[in-house]
């Protein structure tokens, strides 16, 4: 078993830490899970965890310790999301906008399950693109400064994806993403994100912003994981699903809405994917229903799904690169069009070796 998967195996039944004196939970194995939740930044998530199941005194002292100080750092982080979000909406106050907060500043803003011990390193907001710039110098006079990009780079985020270049605050480094799409526009499987916003929720009258319906979390984050390249966070991002699954599940009107703006929205494949891997994994109780309306059973299926699978569960060095691999070159192809994506791989190369030379060069000096 490997690190993630042990991992999951934890998050899918924390009972198993109650063996921590057998052989197959030694101290090896505690090293292991904890490197395995720092690497997906879950340690808080597992604190929070182990304590709703009361099995903290369970676990050996060093790593109640290390958890319990991840989770202290993380409350910490939750209370700077307040002070930011007040300055953000003392900004956006000035011209009458609000913004939808999205991801893991969302989870935690709601009061969600899935927020508790939950670490996102920037702030999500969503506007429409005609507000964007506005938006950005308001941003401005609080202290948020627009990276330095290069003129191509400034082209790909206007023109081809659905955000600007992150905000960076000069003085508390916080940064702040404004996106006005959920998708690269610039993609074949581009949306319209006006019917997730149908039936957002203003969680606190203090803020100018809103967070999504749990089943427009639940197909952000589908997409946000199962439409990409990178899955580095895949047990993070998966998790934060069967959180909201097992928060939501039990309400019809959830699955309902779930399915139908799925369909509207043309992404029933990354949410039927994100349903599948919260039934194997966590054994979520999710509607078979609703999974078989949206699943689309065949060879490519079966293929991306036993790629996942080897991410996570496989030791084997063959699988782990080809599914490596596939996975990348597919969330590339479903982000941009391949004419785009060719020419884009090749400047990204290039700037790559640039920026190598340049660092041999000032090494050797």
């Amino acid at each position: 078993m490997n690190n993630e998967a042990l991992l999951i195996a934890v998050l899918a039944n924390p009972a198993i830490v109650k063996h921590a004196e057998a052989e197959s939970f030694d101290e090896v194995t505690w090293s292991l899970l904890l490197s395995a939740a720092r690497q997906q930044k879950m340690l808080a998530t597992l604190y929070y965890l182990l304590d709703d199941y009361q099995l903290l005194d369970e676990i050996p002292e060093k790593a109640r310790i290390h958890l319990a100080s991840s989770a202290l750092y993380c409350n910490k982080l939750h209370q700077s999301l307040a002070y930011e979000l007040q300055q953000i909406s003392s900004a956006l106050k000035t011209v009458g906008y609000s913004a939808t907060l999205l991801k893991g500043g969302a989870y935690v803003l709601a009061n969600k399950k899935a927020g508790r011990g939950r670490f996102f390193s920037d702030i999500d907001l969503l506007l429409p693109k005609e507000q964007l710039e506005t938006a950005k110098n308001v941003l401005f006079l609080k202290g948020w400064i627009q990276q330095s990009v290069d003129q191509y780079d400034d082209h790909y985020y206007r023109e081809w994806t659905h955000e600007l270049p992150p905000l960076v605050h000069l003085e508390r480094a916080s940064v702040v993403d404004l996106h006005h799409a959920i998708f690269p526009v610039v993609s074949h499987h581009a949306f319209s994100v006006v019917p997730l916003m149908r039936n957002t929720v203003k969680p606190d009258d203090e803020y100018e912003v809103d967070v999504l319906a749990p089943e427009g979390m639940f197909i952000h984050s589908a997409v946000h994981l199962f439409m990409q390249e990178d899955f580095d966070k895949l047990v993070r991002d998966s998790f934060d699903m069967h959180r909201l699954i097992a928060e939501h599940g039990h309400e019809e009107t959830f699955w309902t809405r779930l399915q139908g703006l799925a369909i509207e929205l043309k992404v029933q494949t990354a949410v039927a994917d994100a349903l599948h891997c919260c039934k194997q994994w966590y054994n979520s109780p999710i509607q078979q229903h609703v999974f078989q309306a949206l699943n689309k059973e065949n060879l490519l299926t079966k293929l991306r799904r036993r790629c996942l699978h080897h991410l996570l569960f496989s030791s084997n060095k063959i699988h782990l690169t080809f599914a490596h691999y596939y996975l990348y070159l597919r969330g590339h192809l479903l982000k941009m069009p391949l004419h785009i994506l060719l020419p884009h791989l090749c400047w990204k190369t290039i700037k790559q070796l640039k920026q190598s030379i340049k660092q041999v060069t000032a090494h050797g000096r």
